[in-house]
């Protein structure tokens, strides 16, 4: 699982520190504590980077400070710096209720499909050549850029790109892409982004396979992501068999979700946990654990020799027997080892958590959508959160599908908004109108069109939420507005490309290159107010390649949405 070296185990002193998330809130702590513990937070950062063997030249780079004093969170400035003007909520004039909601929207990269060769700046402290520079098979020492061009120049040429793999994917290579890739790293940079960016109100992450150590981690960062009352510790849902195949399977997968409370709604069966399972020091005793237990025609699909495709959604029996078979299952921390999936944190002092509901499409597809109903601690306004992370493919093709099965369909994205919003309607009739933010990875891009050459996930669901973080850039059927000829593309979220060290030879050299993370909300009761992270925007594609994702700083692939939401009077 993406990370080198085994698992990290910080210092003592930051285990001593680690508050369970059972445990009652402790009050606020003060912003000195914040700036000790962000300290504290790098401190182990750093250990870690440099277990690895990162270089300190690296590691200094990559540390963020507030969001106020840097711009961009890629390695190389391609926009005139500027300032953000961004007002700590601390130092914020009026009261609670006058200050702006701030929504974080990320796709933090599972770790379990972190180790997917992604072309990736060199750090290593031993790193044989120059830090511009890429090793050969042949100890050529080759430059970055050539490399670059060599792999955009082979794409799509099977064996081209088969003979890049060869020259260029090397035991340090593969290395040096672990080390960026390492969860532990990642997931205290990921704290200290939410710290630098003054602790958003809510969090709505995708594609988090460990929910349990988060959950814990963010607990001291005053978050909460458990219903008030809820004192059932996060266990995995693929150990005890739940299913999302048909409806009395997700009947009962429901119910638990919400008798435990934990805003957390996993991908059942998913490849990202398939891929764990079937990777380095886990593969050879999970295989003879399942062939012990008879379990080969369940779960093996002989003519590839691994994992059938989603075999554990609605395992019967459960996975905790096979893990303890195989010497995986961790007793002391039965999470660590998860389906990726859907969370929404928040914050304690600002919003409390009133229920929260997960929906699947008829017929059932994909991950599903939650829906959380926060409401601020003075209790004058509500906020619905609703999360979904679609399908992905960027071709017209899989617009459709993404379309027919998880937006479009009965019961789908675009119901579960709609609906909202029309409840919100009603409420407004007797007070305030209740919010609707509607946060998600849509591997969608507000140009991409269906084969109809006109409908598309984005502008379907703007169309139902009613407003966009990205209005000022893309027109309500995502149309490009803000592209600056010779200047500033419209933003993106992703800019990654696969390189030699990619196990898929045909996927090396694309470069994908959109805006598929967005952040829509009803403008009946909110209003855009600002991006605490601006827009990341590049002169070309080509200058994007120079940045690519994700890097020490960025802990993902994706770039993070970050937005001031204001309310309405």
């Amino acid at each position: 699982m993406g990370g080198a070296g085994g698992r990290f185990r910080p210092s003592a002193a930051y285990r001593r520190q680690t508050v369970p998330v059972r445990q009652t809130v402790a009050p606020l702590p003060e912003a000195v504590s914040m700036e000790a513990l962000r300290k504290e937070l790098e401190t182990a950062r750093r250990e870690r980077l440099q277990e690895l063997g990162v270089c300190d030249e690296a590691i200094a780079a990559s540390e963020l400070k507030p969001l106020g004093a840097h711009r961009e969170l890629a390695e190389v400035t391609v926009e005139p710096p500027r300032k953000l003007g961004v007002v700590p909520r601390s130092a914020s004039k009026g009261s609670a209720l006058d200050a702006p909601l701030r929504v974080m929207q990320f796709n933090v990269l599972a770790d379990g499909l972190s180790d997917d060769g992604f072309l990736v700046r060199p750090v290593l402290k031993d790193w044989p050549v120059g830090l511009g520079q890429v090793p050969s098979a042949s100890g050529e020492a080759v430059e970055y850029r050539q490399v670059l061009d060599a792999i955009m120049a082979a794409k799509g040429d099977e064996e081209a790109l088969l003979a890049l793999k060869a020259k260029f994917s090397l035991p340090i290579t593969k290395r040096n892409c672990r080390a960026v890739a390492d969860w532990t790293a990642r997931e205290l940079q990921i704290q200290l982004l939410i710290l630098a960016a003054d602790r958003p109100d809510i969090l709505i992450f995708q594609e988090l396979d460990h929910f349990g150590s988060m959950s814990e981690s963010l607990h001291r960062l005053g978050y909460s992501s458990q219903l008030p009352g809820c004192r059932t510790r996060y266990r995995p849902a693929h150990l005890d068999g739940f299913g999302a195949n048909d409806g009395e399977q997700l009947k009962t997968f429901v119910k638990q979700l919400q008798d435990a409370g934990h805003t957390f709604l996993p991908s059942l069966g998913s490849t990202c946990m398939s891929i764990a399972l079937q990777s380095g020091e886990h593969a050879q005793g999970m295989r003879e654990a399942i062939s012990a237990q008879g379990y080969e025609p369940e779960l093996i699909d002989e003519a590839r020799g691994g994992l059938k495709k989603r075999c554990f959604n609605g395992f019967a029996p459960g996975t905790e027997g096979l893990l303890r078979a195989a010497g995986i299952f961790d007793e002391a921390d039965p999470a660590r080892l998860d389906d990726d999936g859907i969370a929404v944190f928040w914050r304690e002092d600002r919003l409390t958590a009133e229920g929260f509901e997960v929906h699947f499409p008829s017929p059932v597809w994909g991950c599903g959508v939650l829906e959380a109903r926060l409401r601020t601690r003075e209790g004058r306004r509500q906020v619905t959160v609703i999360s979904a992370h679609l399908a992905s493919g960027s071709k017209s093709a899989d617009e459709d599908k993404r379309l027919s099965q998880e937006v479009a369909a009965p019961g789908g994205l675009a119901d579960v908004v709609a609906k909202a919003r029309r409840q919100a309607s009603q409420v407004a009739a007797h007070g305030q109108r209740p919010a609707v933010v509607v946060a998600l990875d849509a591997n969608a891009y507000p140009q991409l069109r269906s084969k109809d050459g006109k409908s598309s996930v984005y502008s379907s669901l703007r169309d139902a939420a009613g407003a966009s973080v990205w209005d000022d850039h893309f027109g309500p059927n995502g149309e490009e507005l803000s592209a600056e000829a010779g200047v500033l593309q419209a933003p993106v979220t992703s800019n990654k490309l696969r390189g030699p060290d990619s196990d898929q030879p045909r996927k090396i050299g694309e470069h994908a290159y959109s805006c598929i993370d967005h952040i829509f909300f009803d403008p009946g009761s909110m209003e855009l107010q600002a991006h605490v992270l601006p827009p990341q925007r590049f002169p070309s594609q080509e200058a994007a390649l120079e940045c690519l994702q994700p890097s020490l700083r960025n802990p993902s692939d994706h770039f993070p949405v970050i937005v001031d939401l204001r309310w309405r009077p």
